[in-house]
C-alpha cells in the first residue's frame, strides 16, 4: 500500500484502536464478574487495580480518537476537515458516511467524559474529595465509542489497514489476554468464566 498522509493516520488510528479493544475487553470481563457476584474475580484486589489502570487509559485512548482538539493529531475529525489534507484522498461517499458517524459518536462522547479525561484522569484534578475506585461509569459508552471508531476505520479504509505503517504491535492479542486471566482465575471447579461471560456480556 502506497504511504499517504492519509494512509499514514488511518494507521496511526487502527493502533491506538487496537490499544483501546484489548483493554476495555479485560476490563468488560472484569466488571462481568464484579457484577455477578463470582468471588473469584469480585474478592480480586489486584483484578480491581488492574480494571481501574485500564480503564483510566481507555478514556485517555477514546479521546485521543473523538475528541476534536488541536493538540489531538489523530482524532477522526482530521479525516473530514475541508482545510485538512486528508479529506482529498476519501470519495464523497466516504467522507458523508463518517460524518455521519461522528455524529451518532457525539451522543456517547459527552463533555463530561471530556472532562473527566481532562481533569481526573490526566491532572488529578478533584472536583471534591473521593475515593479512586472501581468506577466504570462510562463503560457502555466506551464499548458503544469502540463500535464507532471500528466503523469509522473500515469505512475510511475499506476494511485493509496498512499496519506496515506503525510501530509492530501485535493487534489480536485480546483473546489470547482473556484467556490467559482466565487460566488465572480458574480454581479448579471447571466453571468456563470466558464463554459464559461472551454469552451474557452487556455489549
Amino acid at each position: 500500500m502506497t504511504k499517504t498522509p492519509l494512509n499514514q493516520l488511518l494507521s496511526n488510528q487502527f493502533l491506538i484502536f487496537s490499544f483501546i479493544k484489548e483493554k476495555l475487553e479485560v476490563v468488560n470481563f472484569i466488571r462481568w464478574g464484579y457484577d455477578n457476584n463470582l468471588p473469584v474475580l469480585i474478592n480480586n484486589r489486584f483484578l480491581h487495580s488492574v480494571a481501574h489502570i485500564y480503564y483510566r487509559s481507555v478514556i485517555v485512548e477514546t479521546c485521543t480518537l473523538f475528541d476534536d482538539h488541536k493538540h489531538q493529531s489523530n482524532n477522526f475529525y482530521l479525516l473530514v476537515k475541508p482545510d485538512k489534507k486528508f479529506i482529498r484522498e476519501l470519495s464523497p461517499a466516504t467522507i458523508t458516511l463518517i460524518m455521519q458517524k461522528l455524529v451518532e459518536a457525539e451522543v456517547y462522547f459527552t463533555d463530561e467524559l471530556r472532562d473527566i479525561r481532562n481533569e481526573e484522569v490526566s491532572h488529578f484534578r478533584f472536583k471534591e474529595r473521593t475515593v479512586i475506585s472501581l468506577n466504570t461509569k462510562f463503560l457502555k459508552e466506551l464499548n458503544l465509542l469502540l463500535k464507532i471508531a471500528e466503523d469509522i476505520i473500515d469505512t475510511a479504509t475499506n476494511g485493509q489497514v496498512d499496519q506496515t505503517l506503525v510501530a509492530a504491535y501485535f493487534t489480536n492479542r485480546t483473546s489470547d489476554a482473556l484467556h490467559s486471566l482466565q487460566r488465572l482465575l480458574h480454581d479448579g471447579d471447571g466453571f468456563d468464566y470466558y464463554n459464559v461471560w461472551q454469552k451474557e456480556r452487556p455489549f
